[in-house]
């Protein structure tokens, strides 16, 4: 499989500001994921409505394990029908009234148990790209503890500015995924907030939300701020956006210790700032 792209490919900013860049990479796994078991392990039991019997289907007849190979074949990168293992999440991807996204594979479309158990498949063996926050996250919320426990990598936060959802409630989301390995939350330095105290914006932020996702091997912050928020605060100078990149970097800092503290090898780094001049 080839090396997924770096966080947030070209998605046509005119101007931006490179602090470093990263690229994480995915790990999917080729088996279920049960919220509670030992390891993450699934269990072999026949899920509640796929009781055997004359109008049951073969397939869910068959072990969780076996079923989850069959997925596999249908729903990961490489195999049928499928060409990238990286989805960009609109809102325009979900109908009024629907948490189902367009993007999935029409097995998720067969049934409820279907929906859940091939959609968690789909899950784990992509590298989310979202920049509509809300249908996402209410998307995997309803598919339960196993749609929490298949994300594995996420880059989420409206990097145009046309969404309102906020980094803390992305943050309270992510703290709910119990395997994600990578995120890359995106959120906005306004001008009040480098003029505040490092400790304060990092409080008021909740980055320390982040601690309780004890696998998260890779964290990758990416600051957007708005030109106008610089000129009203006088700071629309190269001083300003030093003083802005120096803020995102203590607040950098502050994760690599609150990482270190909670005993936890976890990556973090910037990787961009972008600037938009409005």
């Amino acid at each position: 499989m080839a090396a997924p792209p770096a966080a947030y490919p070209s998605l046509g900013i005119n101007t931006t500001t490179a602090v470093g860049t990263s690229t994480i990479h995915s790990t999917p796994r080729a088996t279920g994921v049960k919220v509670g078991g030992a390891n993450g392990a699934i269990s072999n039991d026949t899920p509640e409505g796929a009781k055997s019997g004359p109008m049951t289907s073969p397939l869910l007849r068959l072990p969780r394990e076996l079923r989850e190979e069959i997925y596999s074949y249908v729903v990961e990168p490489g195999n049928i029908g499928v060409s990238d293992y990286t989805d960009y999440v609109l809102s325009q991807d979900f109908s009024p009234g629907s948490f189902q996204p367009s993007f999935l594979p029409q097995i998720c479309n067969v049934n409820k148990q279907l929906r859940t158990e091939a959609a968690a498949c789909y899950i784990r063996s992509r590298i989310f790209v979202v920049l509509s926050a809300v249908p996402f996250m209410k998307w995997i919320e309803y598919l339960g503890d196993e749609g929490l426990a298949a994300l594995r990598n996420l880059h989420i936060g409206d990097i145009f500015g046309k969404q309102h959802n906020t980094i803390q409630e992305i943050l309270h989301f992510a703290a709910r995924l119990p395997n994600l390995r990578a995120i890359s939350p995106v959120f906005v330095l306004e001008a009040r907030l480098v003029a505040m105290p490092l400790e304060e914006v990092f409080e008021e932020l909740q980055l320390s939300k982040m601690f309780d996702c004890k696998r998260l091997d890779h964290v990758d912050l990416i600051c957007r701020y708005r030109g106008s928020f610089l000129e009203r605060a006088g700071m629309r100078t190269t001083p300003g956006i030093l003083r802005a990149e120096d803020m995102v970097a203590g607040l950098m800092g502050c994760l690599e210790r609150g990482f270190k503290n909670q005993g936890m090898k976890t990556h973090v780094e910037i990787s961009r700032i972008c600037i938009e001049y409005v």
